[in-house]
């Protein structure tokens, strides 16, 4: 409802400010690997202590991310589009969303956390409230209904970069003080164990570089389309915002194989942790199947 070079530089700045935290958040699968095995084995304080080290880990490259992206913010949109406008509003709006972006990794990497447990109410109740959060900024933000200053992009940034810490901060106080088995406690936080997070780091690097693969083949299309114009690399922003939709459910049921996979060998049941990632397989492939007849 703005212009194609504003939805350019809203897709372009949240496409590199989320790009890197996805690949950092990635650390999340070591930790559901981690959490899930010694909550399967019943050992609580251990996976206790995994979500401790992994909150440390995930801050400090959530600071860096931030740093990054904040400093470099220009130069970065410049890599992709010439238009001046383009340039100039993709600017505000990555350095503003990079700071939601930091509070995101540590999120990714704590909803990971209580997924590995069993959990995966908090992390849904966290993400949908940011949501909403989101949404009634934009609308506030944006075109400055209600009294609200007329920000149209910086308002897109500012209100998505509030959802994030926001879902940050329902989770953290949830592991803190909920009732659940899987805590976040201070005496965990305080220093980095280096051999733990060797073991984080080892597991979530696969991850990390499906992650960058993926990433940076959409930088290179990305690119490409800007060569293209601003209004063509718009329209694609608008498909992929509604094509995302349609893989969605493949990720939901990776959580849950996760999960019950490693806390079945957590158990020492391998024969429950294969039928486990079967099922969530079959299922998966049926309703992604589905999907992509509708989207068809």
């Amino acid at each position: 409802h703005l212009s194609a070079e504003a939805l350019s530089a809203v897709g372009l700045g949240s496409h590199l400010a989320y790009s890197s935290a996805f690949i950092f958040g990635a650390l999340g699968v070591g930790t559901t690997a981690m959490v899930s095995r010694f909550i399967g084995s019943k050992e609580i304080e251990k996976a206790n202590f995994i979500t401790g080290q992994s909150f440390i880990i995930s801050a400090l490259l959530g600071f860096a991310v931030f740093l990054i992206n904040f400093t470099f913010a220009q130069n970065l949109i410049l890599l992709f589009t010439r238009d001046i406008k383009v340039v100039e509003l993709g600017t505000v709006y990555l350095k503003i969303a990079s700071a939601g972006a930091a509070f995101y990794i540590a999120a990714m990497v704590l909803n990971s956390a209580l997924r590995g447990a069993g959990n995966t109410i908090i992390p849904m109740y966290s993400v949908a409230i940011a949501n909403i959060v989101n949404i009634a900024g934009d609308y506030l933000l944006i075109f400055g209904n209600f009294g609200f200053p007329r920000w149209e992009v910086k308002g897109a940034a500012v209100a998505t970069a509030m959802a994030q810490v926001l879902c940050f901060l329902i989770t953290a106080f949830y592991l803190f003080y909920g009732k659940g088995n899987l805590k976040m406690k201070l005496k965990y936080i305080k220093k980095l164990d280096i051999e733990i997070i060797k073991k984080l780091v080892i597991l979530s690097i696969p991850a990390s570089l499906e992650e960058i693969s993926f990433n940076v083949s959409r930088l290179i299309s990305t690119q490409w389309l800007n060569r293209l114009g601003t209004l063509s690399y718009a329209a694609h922003q608008v498909s992929v915002s509604a094509e995302s939709i349609s893989f969605m459910p493949g990720y939901a049921f990776s959580v849950a194989a996760s999960t019950v996979v490693g806390q079945s060998l957590g158990a020492k049941d391998e024969k429950r942790a294969e039928k486990g990632s079967i099922e969530a397989t079959k299922l998966a492939a049926i309703l992604m199947s589905m999907v992509g007849i509708a989207f068809f």
